[in-house]
Order: structure tokens, then C-alpha cells, then sequence
């Protein structure tokens, strides 16, 4: 087995150090999240309303007519426009 010369140690010092910090960054403050809240929050909303998982209530979404029309308005951002100037300066006079 050959033997690594000093330059090998240190690529391989670079890459397990600059691994490190890369992982160091991934983990910030974001991962630490304060884990079982939500099930303390449905726990206290359950003895608030303990009969709140027997009501049955339908989602109503929107009214075909504002759907049709947000499509719509949907499907005309992609068509193209002619481009207004924001601004005309003329000389005329009107």
C-alpha cells in the first residue's frame, strides 16, 4: 500500500472540513422546532369542544361563475400584450 504525502492528508483534511461546515449549516436554528405543540394544541382544543370531531361540516369552495372568471384572468396572463409606455412626452398641444 503506497503511502499519502502530506499534500494527501491535507485534501482530505479539506474535504472533511469543509463537509463539516456544510452540514453545520444545514442544521441552523430552524431544525430545532418545538416539537409536540401541535399535539398539545389539538389536545387542549379537544377538552375545549370535546364534540367538535362529530360535526360534520362540508368545505364550500367558490361559485363556479368567480372560478370561471379567476381562470380566466389566469389563462390571459399568459397571452401577450402590447406594451403601453408608462410614460408619453409630447409636444402637441390639444
Amino acid at each position: 500500500m503506497e503511502k499519502w504525502n502530506s499534500f494527501g492528508y491535507l485534501w482530505v483534511l479539506a474535504l472533511l472540513g469543509t463537509l463539516f461546515l456544510g452540514l453545520q449549516g444545514c442544521c441552523g436554528q430552524h431544525t430545532r422546532l418545538d416539537r409536540g405543540r401541535s399535539v398539545s394544541n389539538n389536545i387542549a382544543a379537544q377538552i375545549l369542544n370535546p364534540e367538535a370531531g362529530r360535526v360534520s361540516q362540508v368545505v364550500v369552495g367558490q361559485p363556479p361563475e368567480a372560478a370561471v372568471q379567476a381562470y380566466s384572468k389566469y389563462n390571459k396572463s399568459f397571452s401577450p400584450e402590447e406594451k403601453k409606455p408608462l410614460l408619453k412626452l409630447t409636444t402637441e398641444e390639444k
